[in-house]
């Protein structure tokens, strides 16, 4: 009963509030938009005289990816990864202000409380993380491709790795500020070391130590609709490293005192 009260009350608080929500949605909509705009313009512009000097190459497979996809790509695992930053946070704020002992009418076991946790944050951020996928499609018609099990099963893994790394964060912090900080510090150094703000991999060994370089290359061939087969190893990675970082939460935890 008590996973069940603290994965509902996590999954109300954040889906209720009129900010979250709203705000991350908008603010990766915002990216999507700047990106396209600026794809579109540069077509645009060089439509005509292109073609006398650019050479079109298939590369593994890729015939239908474009710049734009690259973009997309990399937004979407930037807005799962922003969620695992509020999540973080969120949980930091419940140790830090007591709120698990006043919705809990009597103590319950820690494992609870991580799994709890887990399943609350980690429903959430796959809702928010389709929410988006299916607004950009309805109001830009912008196509994910036609793997859409590929597209749902990487945004799952996804979801997983991310809410790990945030109940990882929150168990080696105990202040809201902290965590929250030293989350999106984190969050925009892999997104920077991954090349999803530098719009490449600058960084191609270092890239292999972050989520948004798995991520990526996981939705970039489902938007070229290769077969799930085709992300095997992205797909592992991710599961190891959210395995790894879930396991090293719930060893932080259980040494942690809840009821004080």
């Amino acid at each position: 009963m008590g996973v069940f009260k603290i994965a509902v009350k996590n999954i109300k608080f954040v889906m209720s509030n009129l900010f979250i929500v709203p705000a991350v949605i908008l603010f990766h909509i915002i990216q999507f938009v700047v990106s396209k705009n600026a794809y579109e313009n540069f077509m645009g512009t060089y439509d005509n005289g292109l073609p006398q000097f650019a050479v079109i190459e298939i590369l593994n497979g890729q015939k239908s990816i474009n710049a734009l996809h690259f973009y997309s790509a990399a937004t979407l695992t930037q807005l799962v990864l922003t969620l695992s930053i509020v999540a973080a946070s969120l949980i930091a704020s419940d140790f830090e202000n007591n709120t698990i002992q006043r919705v809990l009418v009597s103590p319950v076991r820690k494992i609870s409380i991580i799994i709890g946790n887990f399943i609350g944050y980690f429903a959430v951020t796959l809702f928010i993380a389709i929410s988006y996928v299916v607004l950009v499609y309805f109001l830009f018609g912008f196509k994910w491709g036609e793997a859409y099990f590929g597209m749902f099963v990487t945004t799952l893994i996804l979801a997983f790795t991310g809410t790990s790394l945030s109940i990882f964060l929150s168990g080696i912090f105990k202040s809201v500020k902290i965590a929250a900080s030293v989350s999106a510090f984190l969050v925009v150094i892999m997104a920077f070391s991954s090349g999803g703000i530098s719009a490449g991999m600058q960084f191609n060994a270092i890239s292999k130590f972050t989520v948004n370089r798995w991520a990526f290359d996981a939705y970039m061939n489902c938007l070229d609709g290769q077969p799930i087969a085709y992300n095997a190893q992205s797909y592992l990675i991710l599961f190891l490293i959210g395995f790894l970082l879930l396991g090293a939460a719930t060893i932080l935890f259980m040494r942690r005192k809840i009821y004080e």
